[in-house]
């Protein structure tokens, strides 16, 4: 790391010719490289991982067709990919009825509402207002069996990214 008190001063000499040159702001040009650096990696991430969950969430609708689950819609409505930053990195995930904070809740404006009874759905309940309901899951079998699949997609997503980002930016 360069410090901007003692940033690079270069001096030759060349017989009687000497020659001397100074760059000043290293340190401030190296936070913004860091800084460029993180958002391009953040980037590619994001979007290998919205290519690698795409097929996750459309089983998970197929899944919900199949059990039945569309009577009303809005748990078929309420799928979506979101992705941010973890604190430990990156995270892209499927989500199904909830809010972009991941909270199960209703709204209360039209075409807002988020489905809280996906829940209920997925793993049953024993005792309820209307009583007990099986477990009709749709989010599990869409990742049972599909661990490796979902790894090599990411990963295959990632190499295209990275490859797309590498064109883009025209570096050899």
């Amino acid at each position: 790391m360069f410090n901007s008190k003692k940033d690079f001063d270069y001096i030759d000499r060349k017989g009687r010719t000497w020659t001397r040159f100074q760059v000043k702001g290293l340190d401030a040009m190296e936070k913004d490289l860091l800084r460029m650096a993180k958002e391009v990696s953040v980037g590619i991430g994001q979007e290998a991982g919205i290519k690698a969950m795409t097929p996750v969430q459309r089983r998970i609708e197929r899944n919900i067709v199949g059990q039945g689950l569309v009577d009303t819609g809005s748990i078929l409505a309420s799928s979506r990919i979101t992705h941010g930053r973890h604190r430990r990195g990156m995270r892209v995930d499927v989500r199904i009825g909830t809010d972009k904070r991941g909270v199960y809740k209703r709204g209360a404006r039209k075409n807002k509402r988020k489905p809280a009874y996906s829940l209920q759905n997925e793993y049953g309940t024993k005792d309820s207002a209307f009583g007990p309901t099986k477990e009709r899951p749709f989010m599990q079998p869409a990742f049972d069996g599909f661990e490796r699949a979902i790894a090599k997609d990411y990963q295959q997503a990632l190499r295209d990214t990275i490859f797309k980002w590498k064109q883009k930016l025209n570096l050899k």
